[in-house]
């Protein structure tokens, strides 16, 4: 059975042959556009993007073609129509996911810098619909995938014998991966093959630009004002964010700390983690952020995974309502802010005790109640959210614990979505080498 999508699609819609779709997915949005009635001028495409296929590069819009290929929105292939409707953001128009999710992300020398994981029912490019002045979301800054980008095996996949299987069996030209950061080109390669078998698409509902034509009409009101609510809904950490920096270092202050600026800049990742703004990681449960299954019954049946599960560490946002943990890696680091690490060597493991240090003061300051934000968000994470740190090592000091404990916390790291086996724990995983679980205490 060859992979059905291959071919990345298109479909031409008005708002009667998209309705039951986006009823489906967002009803409360559909009752706002019935309201509206718009007519066949207010036009949409569904586009079904392949796992791995970028929409946007580095703030370049892509979409098919008549041919099927993926092609920027300036391309000659593209008709002056479709450039003139969709061209509307000067990067990617906003969207409606209506199947599976897509990451935003950019990127340094050295690691990915994730934004958000868009899943089903949400939008994507919305804040730029609002934006009338310059903005930060014009350029070669920003790229969106179909699928997760954040995304890596959590046992080792280094094994000569296993990774050439995987050569012969997908045409694979990349070497064998040295670092977590290259799994993922690893598993776009693996997902696009012929040979593999789970077909798998990131659906989405792109709206045209006549649809932003009506600000000043009264009777597409509601319309906007919802569209301004979905803004307004999330992003509450971003607009919170003075409080947040300021509560940080009058903490800082107050406990007299003079920490490494780079676990500094950490330690304010993972409160961000704990609010569920930025993304951290947590193994897949399903087949939402990219072909999970086919993936792992790859790396059972052709790769030779015996003794270990072939966990696949996702992307997620951290939820409080949710009971699902979640993980910050310094061998795979997402913090978006950070500060050079000093030229003066130090272990990982020296790093871990000085972070859970810096973490644990500024936690106690936050609960002793004197910054003024005990009825904040931040004062909720610090009672309610709990940092556990774990390395592969043993610590001398004791400080920090050992990673095979971990699989006490969360059973998932020892289990797959295909198959109820029983495997041993990938304690040893390069994962695993300076690693915080966040979960709820509550």
């Amino acid at each position: 059975m060859g992979n059905e999508n291959a071919s990345i699609k298109m479909e031409s819609h008005s708002w009667k042959t998209a309705r039951d779709l986006i009823r489906r997915i967002r009803p409360d949005f559909a009752k706002v556009i019935d309201d509206v009635n718009p007519d066949d001028q207010h036009t949409l495409k569904l586009v079904r993007y392949p796992y791995g296929s970028l929409p946007l590069d580095k703030g370049i819009f892509q979409l098919p073609n008549s041919e099927g290929s993926l092609v920027p929105i300036n391309h000659s292939s593209i008709t002056t129509k479709i450039k003139e409707d969709y061209g509307y953001t000067k990067t990617i128009p906003m969207g409606l996911v209506v199947k599976n999710g897509f990451e935003s992300f950019t990127q340094s020398k050295s690691r990915i810098l994730p934004g958000s994981l868009v899943g089903v029912g949400n939008f994507l490019s919305l804040w730029r619909i609002f934006e009338e002045k310059i903005t930060f979301f014009i350029g070669p800054f920003w790229s969106v995938t179909a699928g997760a980008r954040s995304l890596c095996m959590l046992p080792k996949i280094t094994d000569s014998i296993g990774y050439k299987n995987l050569k012969t069996k997908y045409g694979l030209k990349l070497s064998i991966p040295q670092q977590l950061s290259e799994h993922w080109d690893i598993f776009k390669h693996i997902a696009n093959h012929s040979e593999f078998t789970q077909p798998w698409t990131a659906d989405i509902i792109f709206f045209s630009k006549q649809w932003f034509e009506h600000k000043a009409d009264k009777k597409w009101s509601d319309f906007y004002r919802f569209l301004l609510n979905e803004v307004w809904q999330t992003s509450f950490f971003r607009r919170n964010l003075f409080i947040f920096d300021a509560a940080f270092s009058i903490a800082i202050e107050n406990k007299n700390l003079k920490p490494n600026p780079y676990l500094a800049d950490t330690v304010k990742h993972l409160i961000a983690l704990g609010s569920g703004d930025s993304l951290c990681f947590s193994p897949a449960i399903n087949d939402v952020s990219a072909p999970i299954s086919g993936l792992q019954k790859a790396f059972l049946e052709i790769y030779g995974l015996k003794k270990y599960p072939p966990v696949i560490m996702q992307p997620y946002h951290f939820s409080r309502e949710i009971n699902r943990i979640g993980y910050y890696s310094f061998q795979i680091p997402n913090t978006t802010i950070f500060s050079p690490k000093a030229r003066k060597l130090s272990s990982t493991m020296f790093e871990m005790r000085e972070l859970k240090h810096i973490m644990e003061s500024v936690m106690s300051e936050i609960l002793k109640g004197h910054l003024g934000v005990e009825q904040t968000v931040l004062f909720d994470i610090a009672k309610n959210v709990r940092y556990d740190y774990f390395h592969c090592d043993k610590d001398k000091d004791g400080e920090i614990l050992s990673a095979g404990k971990i699989q006490q916390l969360d059973p998932r790291l020892s289990k797959t979505i295909i198959d109820k086996n029983d495997y041993l724990f990938s304690e040893f995983s390069p994962f695993f080498r300076g690693c915080i679980a966040i979960s709820n205490t509550v």
